[in-house]
């Protein structure tokens, strides 16, 4: 607890992960080179993105509101299709026992999630964000022959998507639980 005593109480925790097919790294590949093929262009990329992602963060003052809701791909389907490529979890579960996330036949990130008509503290201290039912107005994609709705959406900030084109989970820290991850995530060391 010494980061929050010396930096302050978090509001948001916000993970940035990079695209391999970003342009930047497309337009920077030979012929027949695929993105891992050079891993200096994508670090230095990623790079470049990271700092643009701080200046908006504390220059940009864009927090108004974390969506975990497929958005209306009439309204706006450049969003929809990249919350469709890069913010949906899974499938997993029943859908898919397969899946990395699964341990102990349990989806180890909690997915699919409750709906929720509005977003609120749960019982284990996390946010349950507003999730509605596709009876109350909520959408879905269609990922490998299934339809999927708003249980399976990662929690995500529409400007930073719409920016950055990857998936960037962007999560609500208002309890000590929430902090507490923060901290134990910031020192788990690379995968």
């Amino acid at each position: 607890m010494t980061y929050v005593r010396v930096h302050g109480r978090p509001d948001l925790f916000i993970t940035f992960t990079c695209n391999p097919t970003w342009k930047d790294i497309t337009d920077a590949l030979f012929s027949g080179q695929k993105p891992h093929d050079r891993h200096g262009i994508i670090a230095r990329v990623f790079h470049i993105k990271v700092k643009k992602l701080m200046a908006l963060l504390t220059k940009g003052k864009l927090f108004v509101d974390v969506r975990a809701e497929i958005p209306d791909p009439e309204q706006d389907p450049l969003l929809y299709d990249i919350v469709k490529s890069n913010m949906i979890h899974g499938p997993c579960g029943s859908l898919n026992p397969n899946a990395p996330c699964m341990k102990e036949n349990t989806c180890s990130k909690r997915y699919p999630r409750k709906l929720c008509r509005e977003t609120q503290t749960g019982d284990d201290g996390y946010p349950e964000y507003k999730r509605r039912s596709t009876n109350n107005g909520g959408f879905t994609v269609r990922i490998k022959g299934l339809d999927l709705d708003n249980h399976w959406v990662v929690p995500y900030n529409p400007v930073l998507l719409r920016t950055f084109n990857c998936h960037i989970n962007v999560e609500m820290c208002h309890s000590v639980k929430c902090i507490k991850y923060i901290c134990k995530y910031v020192n788990k060391g690379s995968d």
